[in-house]
C-alpha cells in the first residue's frame, strides 16, 4: 500500500484512541479543542486529517463530526479506504501495459490454494537463490527488461521474432525463461 494512505490509517488508529479516553485526560480535551477550530474553519489536526482523508481517497471520504464518530465509523472509514486503495492499485496495474505480468496473477497460499493479491507478490524471492536472478525477475515482472524495451522500436508486438531461437514472438518472458535458445 502506498504511504499516504497508511499514513491516514495510522491517523484514524489514533483518533479511535482520542475518542476512547476519558474526557478529563489531556489529550482528549486537545481533541475536542481540535474540533472546535475545525468548525470555526481554522486548521486544525482533525481538519488536517479530513483533508488528508479526501485527498488519498479522491474526495469520496470524509470525517464526520465529532459528536457522530465511534470506534465502528472509523472501523469503516479504515476499511472503506482500504478498498478504495487497493481498487485504485489494482485498475492502475490493469492500465499499466508494461505490468501485464500482474493481471490476473495468483498468489500460493501454503495449503496449496491460491489467491489473488499484487502487493505480497514475493515468494518468488524466496525460490530465487542468485541475487542476480532474483533482480532480472523482478526487473521483468514490473516491465523493466531490455527486450521489453527494445521491443517498441518499429516492429509490433505480434510480428516480433525471438532473436535467439527465431521461432517464437519474443517477450520478456519468453527470452528470459522459455526460450531454448538463452539457456
Amino acid at each position: 500500500m502506498p504511504i499516504a494512505p497508511c499514513c491516514v490509517l495510522l491517523a484514524l488508529c489514533f483518533l479511535d484512541y482520542l475518542i476512547k479516553l476519558p474526557s478529563s485526560q489531556i489529550a482528549s480535551k486537545a481533541l475536542k479543542e481540535s474540533h472546535l477550530l475545525c468548525l470555526t474553519n481554522r486548521i486544525s489536526w482533525l481538519s488536517d486529517l479530513d483533508y488528508a482523508l479526501q485527498i488519498v481517497s479522491n474526495c469520496t471520504l470524509s470525517l464526520p463530526p465529532l459528536s457522530q464518530l465511534n470506534s465502528d465509523k472509523i472501523c469503516m472509514l479504515s476499511a472503506s479506504l482500504t478498498n478504495y486503495v487497493w481498487t485504485s492499485l489494482e485498475l492502475k496495474i490493469h492500465q499499466n501495459r508494461c505490468l501485464y505480468l500482474f493481471h490476473h496473477c495468483l498468489e500460493p497460499f501454503a495449503n496449496g490454494s491460491f489467491f489473488h493479491i499484487h502487493s505480497m507478490l514475493c515468494h518468488y524471492l524466496i525460490q530465487v537463490t542468485v541475487p542476480a536472478h532474483c533482480k532480472s525477475l523482478t526487473n521483468l515482472l514490473f516491465g523493466e527488461s531490455i527486450f521489453y524495451t527494445i521491443s517498441h522500436y518499429g516492429v509490433s508486438d505480434d510480428g516480433r521474432q525471438c532473436r535467439m531461437c527465431h521461432m517464437h514472438v519474443e517477450s520478456p518472458e519468453h527470452a528470459i525463461l522459455q526460450c531454448a535458445s538463452n539457456l
